[in-house]
């Protein structure tokens, strides 16, 4: 037989009622739908110079701006052939083999012909040069007057080396030829195409020496450039030049010409103007619950998205995509369990990146990285679709990776049938700068290379008072790097074999920044927003591994438009991850 209870009892029972906290979730019922309308936007924001910032233009594009023409001096030779003679040729200065047959010569109208039977090759050389003359240019106009190919060439002798510059008409290229002193003619050092004998045609042959730089040109344009490895002082020093018949070839020479050269200042380009470039990313997210029982909701996530990326006047866009997924919530806790087909495809993307992560070498060295990512993220996520109420200010709430609290409220007005609807306001920040500084292993004795990384992520929700929905979602990040890296430039053409011209170690500058912003906002819903559904309560949801632990945006479910965002996340949140705090649990009383 039961006992009356006490009055005491009863109030005690009422009063412990009426404090105890209530959690409720919406009102769910099979078909419950909620549709979000999402716009996103990233700016991507780059800048590049150097120190010095003469160098920049190759500092930052890798384009080595075209060296300046050198600067040709007074003439010390400028002969146009007047002569009626060999004797007159040698008596003007010139070196030639006065016991060959006249047959091999020929002189007229200021030219003068070298005809090559393949067994004698007549020239004349010219020794009477300036002393010490390391930079110099020789051109000459010359034509193909007969024979079996069609050769031009100049010869020319330093302290150090020969040199032989042809148009070739053996092989229809050009050919820069190299030998030492005692080896036989003619090493090709660098050769270009491509040439086309003509006869009775002239040409200008011409060949500079600047700095150990050779460059070749024919009719006033550059064919090729060679970077002479003998570095020795005085090496380059002009000793003399030629001209000859080519190999069974008749060689027509009009005049020569040669000068000594002064390096002009190198080519001074501007700093690359900075970049911008945006993606606008717009389209809708909603859920559809296709199960529910008494302790979990089924739902259906479905997206459809469009990219495009403003171009002046016009906008592009390149890729819609759409699609849906199923996730499992327990109305208790809001924990979220993927459905079966995002769970295989989990399962496999992970079983894949974990076999590929030693296999892909220098090229897939962030499979390893992914891998490791794939794996710390498997722990509970929290839905951001709905929060078990009732909230107050600083209500601690776990949503996606991690915890948030509540710091505010706000009357949201989201327009149509909707109108404005009191909220709590739910935020999440992390802030975070990183300094490297790495030593210049190519310049040992330089200034390391340096790089700051700052890195910025806001998340907020606006979560309905009386129903506990999500009415909105806002991220917002911004990221931004700054580099300063020692780098070695050359001037012109960098090396030949293992040697290079002189070099300048000069810090290249870039900065870089992402600035993205992605905004859901409830455009409509058939839940009931005037209060929690019958039976949905709950108990408090338990702390998860780590208050320090950081969210994953909630950008998921748009990974086109956020994968870097997500990605990102992800990796400052795990660098700054704290010990893991004892779990607090839920409470029950019992009433007596």
């Amino acid at each position: 037989m039961l006992k009356k209870p006490s009055l005491s009892l009863v109030a005690a029972t009422l009063f412990l009622l009426a404090i105890a906290p209530v959690y409720g979730s919406p009102s769910l019922n099979l078909g419950s739908t909620a549709k979000y309308d999402l716009a996103a936007r990233a700016i991507l924001t780059q800048s590049c110079t150097s120190d010095p910032v003469a160098f920049a233009y190759q500092a930052c594009t890798g384009i080595v701006p075209p060296p300046n023409p050198p600067i040709i001096g007074q003439p010390f030779l400028n002969d146009d052939f007047n002569y009626a003679n060999i004797t007159q040729m040698m008596n003007a200065g010139w070196g030639m083999d006065p016991n060959l047959p006249a047959s091999y010569f020929s002189f007229g109208n200021s030219v003068v012909t070298f005809k090559n039977d393949g067994t004698v090759a007549p020239g004349a050389t010219w020794s009477r040069i300036p002393a010490n003359l390391a930079n110099w240019s020789i051109s000459t106009r010359v034509e193909w007057v007969g024979g079996s190919y069609g050769t031009l060439q100049l010869t020319i002798a330093t302290t150090g080396h020969f040199y032989t510059w042809e148009a070739r008409g053996t092989y229809d290229d050009f050919g820069l030829g190299r030998y030492d002193y005692g080896q036989s003619c003619c090493h090709v050092v660098a050769n270009a195409t491509s040439y086309t004998p003509q006869l009775n045609v002239w040409h200008v042959l011409r060949i500079d020496m600047v700095n150990n730089v050779i460059s070749g040109y024919f009719d006033g344009k550059f064919v090729l450039t060679y970077v002479d490895p003998d570095t020795t002082p005085g090496s380059t020093d002009l000793n003399s030049f030629g001209i000859q018949g080519s190999f069974l070839t008749y060689d027509a020479y009009d005049w020569i010409a040669a000068a000594p050269l002064t390096p002009a200042p190198p080519t001074v380009l501007p700093s690359p103007a900075p970049t911008t470039f945006q993606v606008d990313l717009s389209g809708n997210v909603g859920w559809n619950v296709e199960g529910l029982s008494s302790s979990r909701a089924n739902l259906d996530v479905s997206h459809t998205l469009a990219v495009s990326v403003p171009l002046g006047a016009l906008t592009f866009s390149p890729v819609t995509e759409s699609g849906s997924f199923p996730q499992s919530i327990d109305l208790a806790t809001r924990e979220e369990s993927p459905g079966t087909a995002s769970a295989l495809l989990k399962g496999i993307a992970s079983a894949y990146l974990t076999t590929t992560s030693g296999l892909a070498g220098r090229t897939g060295s962030y499979w390893p990285t992914l891998s490791t990512m794939l794996a710390n993220t498997s722990g509970p996520d929290y839905t951001q679709w709905w929060v078990n109420g009732p909230l107050s200010n600083g209500s601690p709430v776990q949503i996606l990776h991690g915890w948030s609290s509540v710091t505010g409220s706000e009357s949201l007005d989201l327009g149509g049938s909707l109108g404005s609807r009191d909220a709590w306001i739910v935020t999440s920040q992390l802030s975070q700068t990183v300094n490297t500084n790495i030593p210049n292993l190519s310049n040992p004795l330089g200034s390391p290379d340096t790089s700051t990384t700052s890195f910025d992520l806001n998340l907020l929700w606006s979560f309905d008072k009386t129903a506990d929905l999500l009415l909105r979602n806002n991220v917002t990040l911004s990221l931004a790097t700054h580099s300063v890296t020692a780098t070695a430039l050359y001037p012109f053409q960098p090396c030949a074999g293992s040697v290079c011209t002189a070099s300048n170690f000069v810090n290249v500058i870039r900065d870089a920044s992402v600035k993205a912003d992605l905004t859901l906002l409830l455009s409509s819903t058939s839940l009931s927003l005037s209060g929690h559904g019958a039976g949905s309560s709950a108990r408090a949801p338990s702390l998860m591994g780590s208050i320090a632990a950081l969210l994953w945006t909630p950008m998921g479910i748009v990974g086109l438009a956020a994968g870097v965002t997500a990605g990102l996340a992800v990796v400052f949140a795990r660098k700054v991850r704290g010990n893991v705090p004892p779990a607090v649990q839920a409470t029950s009383r019992d009433l007596h």
